[in-house]
């Protein structure tokens, strides 16, 4: 059996839409759907009774307080029955054989541990997430955020660095194996932690390209997160995981000045361009400017910002992405490259 925990704060509407997705989704085992009300108002328990009548193995958990995906989560894989944990936002529209694509993902693969979703924008169009890379600049960041739904890039199922717990399934003894979701992450890196400890655990990430979804982001998080949980979870993240992370950043840093990169341009002017600001002067590689298309501030990092025509004035070897966004810009970007590929940093 796959036990699927939806998790749902408030969003009638849409949590309705996604067990209506579920009920049409095509199974090829037992499969059973948890529906964690993470203190709606009005309750969503109206709702579990339409449902419970259209789904056999159907539960329903109200909590008393908004609980973080994690410590929710974490409540109700105690309460599945399945030998695979199927976790999902009810901010999704999955296709009708997503679901099964991702348990046979992991039932056909021995080697892997966790497998993940390809979501796209409301409309279909673009993508949203792709697998999970750590990057340079410090944070792990969606994958191919924003390339066409078709892009040849997000079409092959392969290992990633981590898969997002908005559409995410594990085995439930590796889940258990390696105590969940850890409960001080504050809506955010608890599904990255959760990946890097199934790494640890000696399994692998798998992204599934065929199992897709339409996803309104953020639908169950909404405004939980504030930047001072962002602070605390990215410091966690780091403390945990420094010990992987830094040696596969110098790691990193030493094959750019391999390929003769010792002076950059960092595309973008925001936490992320100011992340691989810090990982690439530590390792001795230089950055010339910064490039903004707003024109807001003259400096950032002590360096120039400029807009792209400015580069060609500027003496780099390399012009590096930094933001999770390079893929809706690098055609536009790609000829102020000394080499025409501009370097997404990713791990």
């Amino acid at each position: 059996m796959i036990s699927i925990i939806l998790l749902a704060h408030d969003k009638l509407e849409l949590t309705r839409r996604c067990l209506e997705c579920i009920c049409l989704s095509q199974f090829e085992c037992a499969y059973e759907v948890l529906l964690v009300d993470n203190a709606s108002i009005p309750s969503l328990q109206p709702l579990a009774e339409e449902f419970r009548s259209r789904i056999p193995a159907f539960q329903y958990l109200r909590n008393r307080e908004n609980l973080t995906f994690s410590v929710a989560s974490n409540l109700a894989a105690q309460r599945a029955r399945g030998h695979r944990l199927l976790f999902m936002n009810n901010g999704l529209i999955p296709s009708r054989t997503s679901l099964s694509r991702l348990n046979s993902a992991l039932k056909n693969d021995p080697n892997a541990g966790v497998a993940g979703a390809k979501l796209l924008s409301p409309d279909g169009c673009r993508v949203q997430h792709a697998g999970m890379a750590q990057m340079l600049w410090g944070y792990p960041s969606n994958y191919a955020v924003g390339v066409p739904a078709n892009d040849p890039r997000v079409q092959q199922r392969r290992e990633m660095w981590a898969v997002t717990g908005a559409m995410m399934c594990i085995d439930r003894q590796l889940f258990d194996r390696i105590d969940g979701f850890s409960p001080h992450y504050r809506w955010g890196y608890e599904d990255v932690d959760l990946c890097l400890k199934v790494r640890e655990a000696g399994k692998t990430v798998l992204y599934v390209p065929e199992a897709e979804a339409l996803r309104v982001e953020s639908a169950t998080l909404g405004a939980r997160r504030s930047r001072l949980d962002e602070d605390e979870n990215y410091r966690l993240f780091r403390e945990a995981w420094d010990p992987v992370l830094v040696p596969r950043e110098t790691e990193y840093a030493h094959w750019l000045r391999t390929q003769s990169v010792r002076r950059v341009a960092i595309f973008g002017a925001g936490r992320a361009a100011a992340g691989l600001f810090r990982a690439l002067i530590v390792n001795g590689i230089d950055v010339a400017a910064f490039i903004t298309s707003n024109g807001a501030q003259a400096v950032f990092c002590e360096r120039p910002t400029v807009n792209l025509e400015d580069l060609r004035g500027i003496c780099f070897d390399r012009l590096m992405a930094g933001t999770q966004f390079f893929f809706e810009v690098e055609e536009a970007i790609a000829q102020y490259d000394p080499e025409g590929q501009p370097i997404f940093p990713a791990l």
